[in-house]
């Protein structure tokens, strides 16, 4: 596992978790009801960020027919690790949050 797919795994994880938290705020803006919110912003905010991942894990695999190249030169294994890593990432961005136990409501009410 080369520094650099390590680097851009952490830097596509950190990038799609912010992109999903963005969007979930703005939607918790509107009505304050967190499922819809959360359901909206799988909707659109979602779909896109799945989207991007699996484009990106497919860039990376087409590094598995050019042999890696001067990009990576750890071999096939890293190109697999890295689309490996991009899906977990995904499902990391897309967990539901979940502040308080199922039927219980917040402490104090969210600003």
């Amino acid at each position: 596992f080369t520094a650099m797919i390590a680097s851009m795994a952490i830097g596509l994880g950190i990038d799609y978790a912010i992109h999903f938290i963005s969007r979930l705020r703005d939607e918790l803006r509107v009505d304050g009801d967190e499922p819809a919110a959360l359901k909206r912003t799988m909707r659109t905010t979602g779909v896109s960020i799945i989207i991007n991942a699996f484009s990106v894990g497919l860039g990376f695999t087409v590094l598995l027919a050019a042999g890696g190249g001067a990009f990576l030169k750890g071999g096939k294994d890293e190109e697999v690790l890295a689309d490996e890593t991009q899906m977990i990432q995904v499902l990391g961005a897309i967990r539901t949050p979940t502040p308080t136990a199922p039927g219980q409501t917040p402490a104090r009410p969210r600003t």
